[in-house]
Order: C-alpha cells, then structure tokens, then sequence
C-alpha cells in the first residue's frame, strides 16, 4: 500500500516509495498530485487509480483525518521507517551479542586448558647427560617401567607410536622432547610426568636418542685402533669400504654406526645370513657350456642380469644363455667370525666399527653410485 493513500491531500505532501531492504528510502514531493492520479505527479505510471481517489473522496465525505508528521509524512509510513530501522538495529545487536558470546566462550576454554606443568630445563640448556652410558641404562630400565606398555619394548611401536622414526626423536631437539615427556599430549592417552625429576626424564631422552639415532649412542668399550688392525687381518677390507680403501662385494662402513646400533652391528658380524644388505644379494648363475659366475646381483630384468663377480668384474648375462640361476639367500660373508676371532678381538673390532660415524659420508657409497 502506497504512503500517498495514507497522506493529506495537499499537493505539495512528500511521498515516500517503497524501495527494497538493501536501498535507502528515497524522498520527493508530488507537485501536481490530483485526486483521481490523472496527472503527471500522481503516479509513477501515469495511469489513473480510481480506487484510491474513491476512497480519499470517502475519506474527506466522512470527516476521517490523517495525521501527519512534521516533514509531511503521514503516521503509517513513518511507524514502516520506524520500524526498518529497529530491525536493522536489532540484527546488529544480535550480532554484538553474538560476537560477545563466543569471545566469552573462547576465554573460558582457554582458561579451562591445564597450565602447563613447570620444567627446570629450557630449550637453551642441552641435554646434561651427553652420551653416558649410565644414563643410557637407566632410561631404558625406566622407559620398560613407564613407557613399553604402548610404545612397545624396544620403542619400535605397539599401541602408541614408533619412537626410532618419528620425528620427535629422530629431528627434533632434546628439550623439546623432554618438554615433551613432562607435560605429555593434551587429548590424547599420554599422560603428563609431574613425578619425575629432570634427571630422569634427561635419562629417558638420552635412551631415546641413542636408540633412534645410533650415531648418538656412547662409544663401545674397546680399543679401536687394534681393531682396524683385525679389520684388515680377517679379511674385510676385501669386501667394505672404509676410509675411502676396501672393496665393493659388501656393503660399504663408512658411516655404519650411524644407521645402526652397536646391537645390530654385532649380530650383522656373527650372524652376516640373518639379515642381508639390500642390492648385496648372491647369485650363482650357470652358462650353457657348463661356466658358474658367482658374485652380488646388482641388477636385473627379463632378459639380463647384472653381476658383481668376486673378481670386481661386472658382467652381464643374457638370460637365454644360461642353464640356471640360483639365489642361496645367503651372505658372501663367513659366518664363523664367533669361532675365528677371541672375545679380545671381537670386542676390538666393534669397538672400531663403532667409530664410523661420519654424516658427511655417503651411507650407499659403492658399486650402485660409485
């Protein structure tokens, strides 16, 4: 319904248009309005409203009154602007409160987190128990009380996560992993360690550590330099490369001590079948005129193999050529070293494979990248 029906009939009244929400209400004046719409200034059509005039005839016939404000709008259209403007002052209140009561809801939550429990060592101060193999013992005799239950007895995984790879132990630093011991993980089942004195907690970080990152472990026992000397005597400089000197048909031991522990590196030295070395495989292949090539496959394909001979040639064998291959499953290495060498020497030996510990040198050097 138009404000014009709901205004005086005086020509110079100010009209007010219906304009949507998202456009201000427009004012002008009528100049020229006529009862019956006829002219110009009646209707924005120009067509004529008999209705209207009719019922502004009746409305004068019987008296009726309209009244008006001040600017010469008429009660109704004022009461529907009065009315458009507490609505938009309503959305913006409601948004207010709304904006006020998730503020509030975030400060309760973060007034509701645990503080975080107090820890002496800071990310500035190491781990004070460096490599010692005491502080090794007792943190692993501690993480077997506190810890194996999820994360398995070597650390290595059951209901919680692997230690030896993760990044918390293998690339983060020692602080942040005993801060991480101390407060334990909001949300999830690994509780805080409030009991625990800081040299505990450095205990099972150095166990941690050492396990995860063998490069890190304490040194073996043992007298490294006479055991360059077995080295060279058992024969595995033939094989290993060391010191930029050895051979190719095993796997080169730069850097051994720091992709493996002192454990796995005994039990690689006793028990060479238990595990083999990737691309250090054996193969023994015969040739149709009856000819055996033994050495470390390196490669192969439907029709080729590639073979490391135990004469440092590589050869290439046409698969349509030979009678037979065959993989033992089996290391080039005696497995007799427990029998061979004393408890002196062995010890001397691991001693000196522990040494090898340099990043720098690259851990696949031989043959494949040589």
């Amino acid at each position: 319904m138009d404000a014009h029906r709901h205004c005086a009939s005086r020509p110079s009244v100010v009209r007010a248009l219906h304009t949507p929400a998202e456009y201000p209400l427009t004012l002008f004046p009528l100049a020229g309005w006529s009862e019956r719409g006829q002219e110009r200034g009646g209707h924005r059509s120009g067509r004529s409203r008999p209705k209207a005039s009719r019922r502004i005839a009746q409305n004068r016939e019987a008296g009726a009154t309209r009244v008006t404000s001040g600017n010469g709008l008429c009660a109704s259209a004022r009461l529907r602007i009065m009315l458009r403007h507490r609505l938009a002052m309503g959305i913006s209140q409601t948004f207010r409160k709304l904006s006020s009561t998730l503020a509030g809801t975030a400060f309760a939550l973060t007034t509701a987190l645990p503080a975080p429990l107090p820890a002496q060592a800071d990310s500035a101060i190491g781990n004070p128990l460096g490599r010692d193999p005491a502080a090794v013992e007792a943190g692993d005799a501690l993480f077997h009380e506190r810890c194996a239950v999820c994360h398995g007895q070597r650390a290595q995984g059951a209901m919680a996560a692997d230690l030896v790879r993760t990044r918390t132990v293998t690339r983060g630093t020692e602080a942040a992993l005993f801060r991480l011991i101390r407060r334990g993980i909001p949300g999830t089942e690994m509780p805080p360690q409030p009991d625990l004195e800081d040299n505990r907690i450095w205990q099972i970080v150095t166990y941690l550590r050492a396990l995860a990152l063998p490069g890190q472990q304490p040194p073996l026992e043992g007298d490294p330099e006479a055991g360059r000397t077995v080295f060279r005597q058992a024969g595995c400089e033939s094989c290993h490369l060391v010191d930029g000197t050895g051979g190719y048909l095993g796997p080169p031991l730069d850097s051994i001590a720091v992709r493996k522990t002192s454990e796995q590196i005994r039990a690689d030295v006793l028990e060479p079948d238990a595990t083999l070395a990737e691309g250090f495989e054996t193969v023994i292949a015969e040739s149709s005129d009856g000819r055996k090539i033994d050495g470390i496959l390196k490669n192969e394909d439907t029709f080729t193999l590639l073979v490391l001979a135990a004469s440092g040639d590589v050869v290439t064998l046409r698969r349509d050529r030979l009678r037979s291959v065959t993989k033992p499953g089996r290391s080039r290495m005696p497995a007799d070293y427990s029998t061979r060498l004393s408890a002196e020497d062995l010890g001397n030996l691991l001693a000196f494979l522990d040494r090898q510990r340099d990043p720098f040198v690259p851990v696949r050097r031989g043959f494949g990248n040589y």
